[in-house]
């Protein structure tokens, strides 16, 4: 083991079976080198997409899946709620923008008549 400048040996007494202990100071060097974490290895572009499928867990598919599948629901049902006033019953303009808007203050009768209508088409 060498010894630097910095390096302070501490002997035991003459005749004594007592080891000798080098004290070595630490330094902002010593701590930033002590400090270095391993370098990863170079991953290949196969390596990193292997990684990748293997991190995907179910619920991020999920997800993706269930967000469409709510969203397109609402959609169609509006759709159909507008294809029943406007085309199956002919109720006009005027009814199926007031339905739409859920203005449906004066026209209860219309609005349960269609909704009446998309739930027997739901429900074949």
């Amino acid at each position: 083991m060498g010894h630097s400048a910095a390096d302070t040996t501490i002997a035991s007494p003459a005749g004594t079976n007592m080891a000798i202990a080098t004290i070595t100071p630490i330094t902002a060097k010593s701590v930033e080198a002590s400090e270095k974490p391993a370098q990863k290895p170079k991953l290949t572009w196969r390596e990193k997409l292997q990684k990748v499928i293997n991190n995907i867990t179910v619920e991020p598919i999920l997800a993706a899946y269930i967000m469409p599948s709510v969203l397109s629901g609402l959609a169609t049902q509006n759709l159909n709620l507008e294809k029943a006033c406007r085309v199956n019953m002919d109720y006009g303009e005027v009814v199926c923008d007031a339905l739409t808007r859920r203005d449906t203050a004066n026209y209860t009768l219309e609005e349960e008549t269609v909704q009446q209508m998309v739930a027997r088409m739901a429900a074949w």
